[in-house]
This record gives C-alpha cells, sequence and structure tokens, in this order.
C-alpha cells in the first residue's frame, strides 16, 4: 500500500491539496453569506424531519461511479473528474459549516460517515481514473501489449473499489435510522 501511494504521490498531493482547499473555501462561503441567507438555508433545510427519514445514496454513488469512469475514457472529459475533486470538497465544507449551526459533534459525525468516507472512495476512483485515462493516451500511441494489460488492471481495480463504494452505501442505508437517531439526541 505505501508503495503505490509512493508511486502515485504527486497524484495524490494535487488531489489532497486541491481537496483541502474546496473544504476550506466551503467552510468559509457559508460563514461569508449573510444572516438572512442563513436562515434560509436553515428554514429550506430542516435537519431533523431528514434525520427522521433513513438515508439511501445507493443510486447517487453508483451515477457518480459510472460518471467518473465515463469521463476517464472519453479523454477530453477527464476536466469533469478534476471539477468533482473541487466541487465535493468544496459542498462537504459548506454542509459542515452549516450543521456546526447545531453542533460540532454532530457536524463531525454526520459528515464523516455521509459525506468524507464516500468522498475518500470517490478520490481513490478519480485518482484511478487519472491513471486509466493517462494509459488510454499511452496506449493509443504506443500499442504496446503491456499497456493494454495496465488498462485492463486498473479497470479491475476500478470495478472492485466501485463494490467496495457501493457495498458501504448498502450499510450506511441499512444502519442510517440507527444513526440518524443518534444523531438525533445530540442535537
Amino acid at each position: 500500500m505505501i508503495n503505490l501511494i509512493n508511486k502515485h504521490r504527486n497524484i495524490y498531493l494535487f488531489i489532497t491539496t486541491l481537496s483541502i482547499i474546496a473544504f476550506i473555501t466551503g467552510i468559509f462561503y457559508y460563514k461569508t453569506q449573510t444572516q438572512t441567507i442563513k436562515n434560509d438555508i436553515k428554514e429550506s433545510i430542516n435537519i431533523k424531519e431528514d434525520l427522521k427519514l433513513g438515508t439511501n445514496n445507493i443510486f447517487k454513488r453508483s451515477n457518480e461511479i459510472f460518471f467518473i469512469f465515463i469521463s476517464s475514457i472519453f479523454i477530453i472529459t477527464i476536466i469533469f473528474n478534476y471539477l468533482k475533486l473541487f466541487t465535493m470538497p468544496f459542498e462537504i465544507g459548506f454542509i459542515f459549516s452549516f450543521l456546526t449551526t447545531y453542533n460540532l459533534k454532530f457536524a463531525i459525525i454526520y459528515t464523516l460517515f455521509y459525506y468524507l468516507i464516500p468522498l475518500l472512495l470517490s478520490i481513490i476512483l478519480i485518482r484511478l481514473s487519472i491513471s486509466l485515462t493517462y494509459n488510454i493516451i499511452k496506449y493509443l500511441f504506443k500499442k504496446e501489449r503491456t499497456i493494454k494489460r495496465v488498462i485492463i488492471l486498473i479497470s479491475k481495480k476500478y470495478l472492485i473499489l466501485s463494490i467496495i463504494t457501493l457495498l458501504y452505501e448498502i450499510i450506511i442505508t441499512i444502519f442510517s435510522t440507527n444513526l440518524n437517531g443518534y444523531l438525533m439526541t445530540i442535537i
């Protein structure tokens, strides 16, 4: 695992830096909103009502996984994956900043289970998609069999991580009512 991280150190450094900047930007963006906008957001998102229902993001994650993969195959659309590296942490930062108005512990637990863990899995998927795009471009120019094997290996890794991501979402769906019940006690 450490060798893999060292091998793709520059990609992970870029992804991590961009994600941290986006997360901090999302936090500050919420804080710079006027009080009336903050009140409108709080009124439109009734968190107590949302917590009474279970959460099911399986369809959303499967669409996201498919979109990341398709974006990596069509070489021009890899730009969308780079944009996702900014927009997803930005949204999480905004949501985290909003949830801290209720309780800091609540915000940490909620964003950890519902947003940060799927974000980390998505970041790894995006890293795999970047490697896939790079190898597809390389294969288009060199037509070597070893590159084709690498593309197949990366695709298998992508499939395995996609299954892990969907299994995580299934587990969260099953236990979301229990987790939401605990979060209601914190509020």
